[in-house]
């Protein structure tokens, strides 16, 4: 699917391939440096690049090729990718529903030259569009992401109260949730 963007820039969608893995996690990290850097908090941008670089080391990028196309045989999760026209990736989006079919979304990030070019919104409403309309979806957000927030927002997420909770053992989380039609 080729959808031309605010500033006429053509962004392309795909499910995830295992071949979007590494620039998928090159691109996660340096959007973590930007974004959840926080001297507040404690999150250093050493603890985000250690974080990361362990993650982008060939054998985890391997193991996590095969879980991608493990899970790709599930009916459960499900990943896309956005690519400008020279197939650079520029923003990914995560989905999956558990055993008990909650609904979650494990990730959402736009590289921030495409920020409030409407790529996220192609994004989601592509999750939307795949996820059970019947059943709540939910996401964790950093306390401190505001333009996530805000985004989430926007797409009808609202905050659940005592729901904080930190995420990597560092990164102050709160949840989200988009009430389904019943």
């Amino acid at each position: 699917m080729v959808t031309n963007l605010q500033n006429n820039q053509d962004v392309s969608i795909y499910k995830m391939d295992v071949d979007d893995v590494e620039s998928v996690g090159r691109m996660q990290m340096q959007l973590w440096i930007e974004t959840y850097v926080n001297k507040e908090f404690g999150v250093t941008e050493e603890w985000v690049r250690s974080r990361w670089e362990n993650r982008l080391k060939p054998e985890i990028i391997l193991e996590r090729k095969r879980k991608l196309a493990e899970d790709q045989k599930s009916a459960g999760k499900e990943s896309f990718v956005a690519k400008n026209k020279e197939g650079k990736v520029i923003g990914v989006i995560g989905y999956s529903r558990d055993e008990n079919d909650r609904q979650e979304l494990g990730m959402i990030y736009v590289e921030k030259s495409y920020h409030g070019k409407g790529v996220a919104d192609i994004l989601m409403d592509k999750i939307i569009e795949w996820a059970d309309p019947q059943k709540d979806i939910y996401v964790g957000v950093v306390v401190y992401n505001n333009r996530a927030k805000a985004f989430y927002e926007k797409w009808g997420f609202r905050e659940i109260e005592g729901s904080d909770k930190l995420f990597d053992g560092k990164l102050p989380e709160i949840m989200m949730a988009r009430k389904g039609v019943k």
